[in-house]
């Protein structure tokens, strides 16, 4: 597969690894954690790519595609807002009020609902009463949060943004800077008003975008209509920084029985197999 939904194939002759060596020069070739169909429910890697698929494969439905949607439309129309009120540049970031404290708090408890819901899945119970960072960190690995990084390439004055980065079990709050500002401001708004800064809320803000596209796939909210896609496409890139290559996902295929032996690429859509979906292990 050299694209999602463009394999390669040729009639066999010697072993897949000497193939690849030869055909594409491969190098260092390393085997997939998961066997070619496998997917993890609710856990999108690169190798899904069409929104059919995507839902079969990450068992996710339409009803719940659009209600995360719909939040996410929320939180970014008052992103919109707020970048009429200050300019999204460097010097802006430091800047607080109650409208940025409120943005935070939305964004922070959206990711807390995802948190919460993966967890679930999971069959995981809370270490206390109720679910907290000591418990959320274990979500970092498998939902392959560090991988998520964000320009703002319409305001490249901003930084770049990863909102997991440094997610540490050693400070599971105060390692990620937005949540612990959420958490706070939250409860104690007269000594931690200022921590709710732009800059917090547009960490916060890209942490749901991160949290959708583990669970939806990137291409829905960058190519799939609607207000928040165009805000999202015309003011955001992702970028999947430093992935593990093992963890993307390999399709299963079933050739027509007239298949041909040389060597050739082609679109596979038609032939695809269904995902094979496992459960969330955390």
């Amino acid at each position: 597969m050299i694209s999602p939904g463009l394999p390669v194939t040729e009639k066999k002759n010697g072993s897949i690894s000497e193939w690849a060596e030869r055909v594409f020069g491969a190098i260092d070739i390393e085997s997939t954690n998961m066997s070619p169909g496998e997917s993890v429910e609710g856990v999108w890697r690169p190798g899904m790519l069409f929104r059919e698929e995507i839902k079969q494969g990450l068992s996710v439905t339409t009803h719940q595609e659009h209600s995360s949607k719909r939040a996410l439309q929320l939180l970014i129309e008052r992103l919109d807002e707020l970048f009429f009120y200050v300019e999204p540049d460097a010097h802006g970031l430091k800047i607080y009020s109650h409208k940025t404290r409120e943005l935070l708090l939305l964004a922070s408890m959206e990711v807390e609902n995802y948190w919460q819901r993966y967890m679930r899945s999971a069959g995981v119970s809370p270490t206390g009463r109720y679910f907290n960072t000591n418990d959320y960190i274990r979500l970092l690995n498998p939902l392959h949060l560090q991988d998520y990084t964000f320009t703002f390439h319409a305001f490249p004055s901003l930084p770049e943004i990863s909102p997991f980065s440094g997610w540490s079990v050693n400070a599971p709050t105060a390692s990620l800077l937005w949540y612990d500002a959420y958490n706070k401001t939250k409860h104690d708004r007269d000594n931690h008003f200022s921590d709710a800064t732009l800059e917090r809320c547009l960490e916060a803000v890209t942490a749901v975008v991160a949290m959708y596209c583990v669970r939806y796939g990137p291409y829905a909210v960058f190519t799939g209509g609607g207000n928040a896609q165009s805000f999202v496409e015309q003011t955001l890139s992702l970028e999947l920084r430093n992935p593990e290559q093992a963890t993307f996902y390999v399709p299963s295929i079933s050739p027509e029985d007239n298949h041909r032996d040389d060597l050739i690429c082609f679109d596979c859509k038609n032939i695809r197999q269904p995902w094979q979906v496992q459960s969330l292990a955390v």
